[in-house]
Formats: C-alpha cells, sequence, structure tokens
C-alpha cells in the first residue's frame, strides 16, 4: 500500500505477480488447507508464468520452432527481464503436423485432408504436448507440493501454481479450445462479436462479468458428445450435428489439457491474459494508423507526402526512445512494436491539419486518447488512483472510437493501400494454386473498399486491462516481449547445429548450457560463502550528521554499496541474525 500524505487512506500499489490479488488468494488458500501428514515445513507458492509463440529460425527457408517457456512468478519482473540472467526455462518444443501426414490420412481415408481435418490435428496435438507435460507426477505436486532445499538453507514445500499464459491470439484460441474469430471470439467471455463495438460502456463492462468463461459440468459435456458424434458417429468436424452442440459458444471438439486442474481451482480461460503488445501496438493502434492513411490517401492532394516530411522531421530523443523515423513512413515496412509505439507519441504534431474541420480535431483527439491509454496501460507500477483513471479512459477511448467510426470514416471513400491490394493478389494467387485451373478471364486488378473495423477482438481486449492489473499485477509481468526476446536464444542455436534434424541438437544444447549456467552459480554461491565482504576503515564513508526526527540516511555514493540478500547468505550461521 502506498499513502499520499499522513491524513489520506491509504492506496493499494500493483507492481509483482508475487504481490498481486492472484498470488495473495493462492497463498491464503494455501494456508488453510490441512498439512501433508507428519509435515510441519513452510508451505509457499511456486507461482507458473507460461509463454509460447512460434518463430522462424532462419531468413531464408521454412525451418520454424515453437517454444514453450516458463518463468517463475516468485521471481522479481526485473530479473525476468534480464535474459543473461537465466530466467526464463524451456519447456518444450512443441512439434508441427509433419508433411508426411497428408499421405498417411490419404493411405488411410482414401482422400487427401480438408483444412478443417489438418486444423483439428493440429489443436489435438497442442493439447496433447500438454496432458504430457500435466501428467499424474504434476498433478500430485500440485496438490501435494515438493520439499525444495532453499538457497538460504531452510527446507519448504512449495505448490506449482499456474497464473497466466501469455500468448498472441491465434495461440490463445488453441489453448482455450474455441473457434478462431467465431461468433464469439473472446478466450475470456461469452460476448457476441457484433457486441464488440460497445467496448468501454457500463453494459459492456457487465456483460464481461456475467457472460465469463469457465470450466464446467455442461461444457465438457459437450465437447465429449461432440467428440463421440466425430469418432463414433462418423460426423463431420463442422457438421450439423457437432455446430448444434458447440456454436454457442465458438467451442471446437477438442479435449482441453487444462480442465484437469479445474478441481484444484485453475480456469484456464482466466491465465489468457491480454497481450499489449499485440493486441494494442499491433492492434488497434496500427488498425487506426493504417486506416488514418486510407483517410489521407482518399483526401487527395500532398496529404501522405506532407505526413512522411513531418515524421522525418521528428527529432530522435534518448537513447532509444524516439528512433529515427523511416523515409516513408506511411508504407509501414519492416515496422516492429517499437516502432508503431514512435509513430503513436509523435502522432499529433505530424496529422494536425492534414484533414478540414471537423474531421481533424476529432482525430486529433482521437490521436490523444490513443496516446494517454497507452501510456497508462504500459505502466510498471499502478494505484487505485491510476487505474480509475486508465478505466475512465478505456471508456472515452470506446467512445472516441465510435465518433471517429460514425462521423468521420463514412464521408471518405477509403480503398485498399497498396501493400493491402499486393497481399490480396498473393493470396488470391495461392489459392487459384491449390485449386484445379478453370479457364476465366482475369478481373482488372483494383483496390477494394475499406470499412473502420471496430467488431475485433483487439478493441474488445482494451476493455479487460483494469481488472487484468487488479488481479495479476501491471502489463509488463505478462508481456510477451521477454518471450520475443528469447527467441534470439533458440536462433544462436540453431546457428549452431548442421541442420539436419535441428530440434534435436538444439534440445541438447539448451540442456548443456543449462547445466553449465547452474554449475556456475553453485561455485559463485560456495566463494560467497568463504570471504567475509566489508568495508576497510580506509574506505569508510563519513556520514553527514542525519536528524533525529529523520527515519533513515542513503549515502549519496555509490562505490562502496552491499547486496544485502549476499550479505545474508554470506552470514547465515551469524548469532546475530535469529
Amino acid at each position: 500500500y502506498w499513502q499520499r500524505d499522513l491524513d489520506g487512506p491509504p492506496e493499494r500499489v500493483y507492481d509483482e505477480m508475487y504481490s498481486s490479488d492472484a498470488f495473495l488468494a493462492e497463498h491464503i488458500k494455501l494456508q488453510q488447507k490441512p498439512r501433508e501428514p507428519d509435515c510441519n515445513l513452510e508451505r509457499v507458492i511456486l507461482g507458473l508464468m507460461f509463454w509460447s509463440d512460434s518463430t522462424h529460425l532462419a531468413s531464408f527457408g521454412n525451418a520454424s520452432l515453437w517454444p514453450l517457456y516458463l518463468y517463475f512468478a516468485n521471481q522479481t519482473k526485473l530479473d525476468r527481464a534480464k535474459p543473461n540472467l537465466g530466467a526464463c526455462h524451456h519447456i518444450a518444443y512443441i512439434p508441427k503436423l509433419p508433411d508426411s501426414f497428408n499421405d498417411f490420412f490419404e493411405s488411410l481415408a482414401g482422400q487427401a485432408p480438408s483444412a478443417d481435418v489438418l486444423t483439428h490435428c493440429r489443436r489435438e496435438l497442442m493439447h496433447s504436448v500438454w496432458k504430457l507435460i500435466l501428467d499424474d507426477d504434476f498433478l500430485y505436486a500440485y496438490e501435494h507440493g515438493i520439499v525444495i532445499d532453499c538457497p538460504d538453507g531452510v527446507k519448504r514445500r512449495f505448490y506449482p501454481r499456474i497464473f497466466t499464459y501469455s500468448a498472441d491470439y491465434p495461440e490463445k484460441v488453441l489453448l482455450a479450445t474455441i473457434r478462431n474469430l467465431g461468433s464469439c471470439p473472446c478466450p475470456r467471455c461469452l460476448l457476441k462479436k457484433d457486441r464488440i463495438s460497445e467496448m468501454g460502456t457500463k453494459l459492456d463492462a457487465s456483460r464481461r462479468e456475467t457472460l465469463a468463461r469457465s470450466v464446467t459440468d455442461s461444457l465438457k459435456d459437450k465437447i465429449y458428445h461432440a467428440r463421440d458424434a466425430i469418432y463414433r458417429l462418423g460426423n463431420t468436424i463442422k457438421g450439423v450435428v457437432v455446430g448444434r452442440l458447440l456454436d454457442e459458444e465458438s467451442l471446437v471438439p477438442t479435449e482441453n489439457a487444462f480442465f484437469r486442474l479445474s478441481t484444484f481451482g485453475l480456469n484456464v480461460f482466466k491465465m489468457l491474459v491480454p497481450d499489449f503488445m499485440h493486441e494494442f501496438e499491433l492492434g488497434v493502434w496500427k488498425n487506426v494508423f493504417t486506416h488514418m492513411i486510407r483517410l489521407l490517401v482518399a483526401n487527395g492532394g500532398t496529404s501522405v507526402q506532407y505526413l512522411n516530411q513531418r515524421f522525418r522531421m521528428v527529432p530522435t530523443f534518448g537513447l532509444a526512445t524516439i528512433r529515427q523515423f523511416s523515409e516513408n513512413a506511411s508504407a509501414m515496412k519492416k515496422l516492429a512494436a517499437r516502432n508503431f509505439e514512435d509513430l503513436l507519441q509523435c502522432s499529433m504534431p505530424v496529422f494536425e491539419g492534414l484533414l478540414d474541420e471537423p474531421y481533424n480535431t476529432i482525430i486529433l483527439d482521437l490521436l490523444f486518447t490513443l496516446a494517454e491509454w497507452h501510456a497508462l496501460a504500459k505502466l510498471r507500477l499502478h494505484t487505485d488512483t491510476t487505474l480509475q483513471r486508465l478505466d475512465l479512459l478505456t471508456s472515452e477511448l470506446g467512445r472516441i472510437l465510435r465518433r471517429f467510426s460514425k462521423q468521420v470514416c463514412p464521408y471518405f471513400d477509403t480503398r485498399e493501400l497498396p501493400r493491402e491490394e499486393a497481399a490480396r493478389g498473393r493470396r488470391k494467387a495461392k489459392m487459384s494454386k491449390s485449386q484445379p485451373s478453370t479457364a476465366q478471364p482475369k478481373e482488372p486488378a483494383t483496390a477494394k473498399r475499406k470499412m473502420f473495423n471496430m467488431n475485433t477482438y483487439k478493441l474488445h481486449a482494451l476493455g479487460d486491462y483494469v481488472s487484468t492489473i487488479r488481479w495479476f499485477g501491471t502489463t509488463d509481468s505478462y508481456s510477451t516481449q521477454p518471450g520475443e526476446r528469447e527467441h534470439r536464444r533458440v536462433k544462436k542455436f540453431y546457428a549452431r547445429t548442421n541442420k539436419n534434424n535441428a530440434v534435436l541438437q538444439m534440445t541438447r544444447l539448451e540442456r548443456r548450457e543449462r547445466i553449465l549456467g547452474r554449475s556456475k552459480a553453485s561455485q559463485a554461491r560456495k566463494s560467497r560463502r568463504k570471504r567475509r565482504r566489508g568495508i576497510t576503515p580506509s574506505k569508510s564513508e563519513t556520514l553527514l550528521s542525519t536528524p533525529p526526527d529523520v527515519h533513515h540516511h542513503i549515502s549519496p555514493s555509490r562505490n562502496n554499496h552491499l547486496h544485502i540478500p549476499t550479505w545474508l547468505d554470506a552470514n547465515s550461521g551469524d548469532p546475530a541474525l535469529e
């Protein structure tokens, strides 16, 4: 808690995962459980935070990897964000369907697998891997705990608990076993797609609570009967019988591996936390910026050229706060999330005056609200006051997005940008290759009409940030950025292989590096115990006089610093510490 002044009320501070309401609730629940027989050890929660994301391993070719990472919530997020500390643990490299699967299916069924069958098999494969991870030994540890010798020499019983799973939307769909972009696209609630544009209203907030997904016996029965209809009765995966059972909640006929943990209180849907990088910076803001470029193109004249010129005139700031913009910012070529963040922070003076009134004022209001929401949602420490402001700003963002959609977008003939038209042409050419050729005249290439779409899951996810921060802590604890940064490590492993059965070689390299890291850390701890670190009188620093009403005095110099955990570890046998 934090108190603004002595007379003011205390405010809840939201920061680390281990101090979040979710962690504290699990700790209280654990302490209220009966102890294990003949065990008086201290009982501790071991917080598990998972990441997974597929990545390309090389600039050329189709070599890819689907790693599953694990971080411990008991560690500070400052350490988890540093790759050289080894806080990330590689749990599995999830396999993909091999190319030979098509031949196997054709020899078994007499025809090639359809797209629905391949999608179903990919879901089944992923959850089969998770069933191997969440085996009986893991379930036993989840219920009865694991006794571990801690570095301070004290034995404790740790109880693993899964708190968050960070992934982009396609993987969230796989983990939640729901249909991709179905009628209920959110993995956390059952809100219909046509209601997403109401984000930020009181009715929308009420629906998120009343329509929250949960693991129930009714849900399990629906999936069981759907699988029975497919595997025993021979119905198709997207047939009428299966659709009658599952379409209402956008479910799929796959048995979720995380359902076995529901008896211990895990809600697989609640653990799928929002993804700030993909959902806002590469999602909502990118879509808004793209449509604003379409507006400038539809407005005609030299609006787009002025936009690029203004972005080029923006100076850099700090070491990496604002970077130099590209020559053609409107083209958005090879931009990462940090580039779109820079575009947002500098967009207001760039867009000012490019469109006539009243459109100019609405666009500037939208850009200001987006920038403020982005800054608040990305804070690394929140209080009740900042979360109240973020909640109000979320409602304001939804209101001004609806205003932008109704009072600006319909008055411009917005069409596809050149890169969007080229991408559509490539998709069409790829589809034509997979289908039998028929002699049809080619249609002239024209840019299609593009309207601003508010019924997207990424916009809907913005309404979950306040409740998620209150429950799990700030967004930097479960952002996908540490997982993306860890991809650099697996790519280095790939470069050290001979590219023949590379996954097996990468697994051995990771295990070898992990063992060497543990050995090095063990030797460092032993050497710290042997020596007594102190400050000689010649190096000691004379402190200034401290008034008696001052709580403490901190030296202005860092030359003679002392790491307190290391000092406590080195003096663990000193009776004065008991």
